[in-house]
C-alpha cells in the first residue's frame, strides 16, 4: 500500500495504493509531507555510476580525444566495438610511488564520472528522480548524487575526496548546470559537494544514504575528514546492506 496525501501546484490532491499509479497519474505531486525534507546525498553502490573516457597513446588503441561512454554497457557501443581496447581502458595500474601501493588510470587515460552532483549519471538516475519528489526531496534542491569511479577502492579516490584535477570550469557547481548534458560543473570532489550543499540548503547538515559498496567509498572519505567538520556539516552516515 502506499498512500500519498498532499496537493499538488494545480490543487489536484494525490492520493494512491500502488506507488507506480501515483508516478503516473500525479507527476506533478511535490510529496507526502508538506515540509520539505532536510538534505540528502546518496553514494551508489558497485557499477551504478556512468563512466567515461578519453585516452591517448594507449597499447593497441586509436586515441580518442574526446570523452566516450564506457560504461553501461548498453551505452558504450562505440567503445565496445574495441574489445581490447576496452578492457586496456577500463583496466588499473599499480602506483609503486605511494605508501602503501595503490592503483590509477594508466597513463593516458582519463576516465571520468557523469553528473556528479545529480542523480542522472547512475543506472537508476530516472527512477529516483520521480521516486524522491514522492517523499520530499528534489533533485539539485535538497537531493543530490556522489557518483564515484567504482573501478577505485579507496586507496585510489584521494583526488576524488579532496582535491579535484578533473578540467571542467571551476564554477560553484550548485551555481551552474548545463542543461545540454544535465551535468554539473565545478571542483568534482567530495569535500565541496557537501559544503555546498550545505550552504544551499541553509546551513543545514547533510544525510548520506548509501548502499551495498557506496559505504565503503563513504567512510573512506569521512575517515580523513576531520571531526570539526563532520560535526558541522553531516548529520548522518546511513549504510544499508554494506560491504564492509
Amino acid at each position: 500500500m502506499f498512500d500519498i496525501r498532499e496537493k499538488d501546484a494545480n490543487n489536484f490532491t494525490c492520493v494512491s495504493d500502488e506507488f507506480p499509479t501515483a508516478l503516473n497519474l500525479f507527476p506533478n505531486c511535490h510529496g507526502c509531507w508538506s515540509r520539505q525534507q532536510k538534505p540528502l546525498v546518496y553514494t551508489p553502490g558497485l557499477t551504478a555510476s556512468f563512466l567515461n573516457g578519453a585516452w591517448k597513446d594507449l597499447k593497441g588503441c586509436k586515441d580518442q580525444a574526446e570523452a566516450t561512454p564506457l560504461w553501461p554497457l548498453d551505452n558504450a557501443a562505440a567503445a565496445l566495438k574495441h574489445p581490447l581496447c576496452y578492457l586496456e581502458v577500463m583496466g588499473l595500474g599499480l602506483d609503486n610511488s605511494t605508501s602503501p601501493p595503490s592503483f590509477k588510470s594508466k597513463k593516458g587515460v582519463n576516465v571520468t564520472t557523469e553528473d556528479f552532483g545529480g542523480l542522472q549519471g547512475l543506472t537508476f538516475g530516472p527512477f529516483l528522480s520521480g521516486f524522491l519528489p514522492l517523499l520530499g526531496w528534489r533533485e539539485g534542491e535538497n537531493a543530490f548524487g556522489m557518483t564515484f569511479d567504482w573501478r577505485y577502492t579507496a586507496l585510489g579516490l584521494e583526488e576524488y575526496y579532496t582535491e579535484s584535477k578533473v578540467h571542467f570550469p571551476t564554477y560553484h557547481f550548485l551555481l551552474v548546470r548545463d542543461p545540454k548534458v544535465n551535468s554539473f560543473f565545478g571542483p568534482l570532489h567530495v569535500k565541496a559537494l557537501i559544503e555546498d550543499v550545505y550552504a544551499k540548503c541553509n546551513n543545514t547538515r547533510v544525510t548520506i544514504i548509501s548502499p551495498s559498496y557506496g559505504p565503503q567509498v563513504t567512510l573512506g572519505f569521512l575517515t580523513r575528514m576531520t571531526q570539526t567538520w563532520k560535526d558541522k556539516y553531516v548529520s548522518l552516515f546511513v549504510a544499508l546492506s554494506p560491504v564492509w
